[in-house]
């Protein structure tokens, strides 16, 4: 195993070097961009000549003045700086924002609890949810149970996750004039006042994944019921709890355990907008922000941040395997 491990981890380095190259690039490819912003919002457009001398101005100062490819050695910390020292990715720097002035690293560590409390707290709902539901059914299959909990599935897999939140928002606070609240609680003031205020968009993130989630188990679990030694165990007079615990749940782990790996970028992805609808101000509230504000060096580094998450939560899911069935082996 620690052979495959280290070659999955040298392997991570190009993949990552891809998508910070892939990201930086498209980046410069969307209309418009902070220079035009900072400028209009200067307010400078008293002539054409007055707003080509201010434009060039800011360029120079957020180092944007130079080729493409020379910024993005720079953002890496490839090649040196204007002033000649090094800086960037490979020596622990995120850059400085375009807008803010702050290093990125500062605000992503005040944002990032924000957004792996929501995305864990969502990870768990999905998964008590999905598990238990797809079980019953697969073992009730085509009674008014199983119709139940696919009706469920495909219900929270039609429905909007966004357009929900969007209807949690306004219509308690029309009916009741109550709404969900919109200020961050520190955990360590009040533990009940934390989790309630992140309750609800995880429920919703939760739910919305666990459709697609429990449909896998269901299925997976069908297939492993039909084989011959669940029917041994059944022959054996083994109780129905024993059967499907120890000998068919066990071999349903694998499929689920997969989930874990494209779980992590539909709960990022859906922090983006959760976290925008309910003001938590985590990862995905800042990443729409800088977005708007074509906040160049934020974007990267948050999708960069977001790429090395997906890439380890794979890495666990397939080192996990080991540990869910004995007969893999890792070479």
């Amino acid at each position: 195993m620690r052979v495959y491990i280290i070659k999955r981890l040298l392997l991570i380095i190009p993949t990552l070097f891809i998508t910070t190259f892939v990201v930086f690039f498209l980046m410069r490819l969307v209309p418009g961009d902070a220079v035009d912003a900072l400028v209009a919002e200067m307010g400078q457009f008293g002539g054409e000549t007055l707003l080509g001398e201010s434009r060039a101005l800011v360029e120079q100062e957020l180092g944007l003045d130079v080729p493409f490819f020379t910024q993005y050695g720079r953002w890496m910390g490839f090649l040196p700086d204007a002033d000649g020292s090094f800086s960037g990715i490979s020596q622990g720097d995120l850059g400085i924002s375009l807008r803010t002035k702050k290093p990125v690293i500062e605000e992503i560590a005040v944002r990032l609890p924000v957004t792996l409390e929501l995305s864990i707290m969502s990870l768990i709902i999905t998964y008590l949810v999905a598990i238990p539901v797809g079980i019953y059914s697969a073992v009730r299959q085509d009674t008014w149970g199983d119709y139940l909990g696919r009706s469920f599935a495909i219900g929270w897999l039609a429905v909007p996750n966004f357009w929900l939140a969007t209807l949690v928002m306004v219509f308690p606070a029309l009916w009741w004039n109550w709404s969900p609240p919109i200020f961050v609680i520190p955990f360590a003031e009040d533990p009940i006042g934390n989790l309630g205020m992140f309750i609800i968009p995880a429920l919703i993130i939760g739910f919305s994944a666990s459709g697609g989630m429990m449909r896998s188990t269901r299925t997976w679990m069908l297939e492993v019921l039909r084989q011959d030694y669940i029917r041994t165990a059944w022959a054996k007079g083994l109780r129905e709890r024993t059967v499907l615990i120890r000998h068919a749940f066990r071999n349903t782990l694998i499929p689920i355990v997969t989930g874990i790996g494209y779980q992590l970028p539909m709960l990022i992805g859906g922090a983006v907008i959760m976290e925008n609808i309910f003001c938590l101000p985590g990862m995905g509230q800042l990443f729409l922000t800088a977005i708007n504000r074509r906040d160049y060096t934020v974007v990267s580094s948050l999708l960069l941040i977001g790429s090395i998450f997906v890439v380890f939560g794979n890495l666990m899911a397939d080192l996990a395997y080991g540990f869910v069935d004995p007969r893999i082996r890792y070479r």
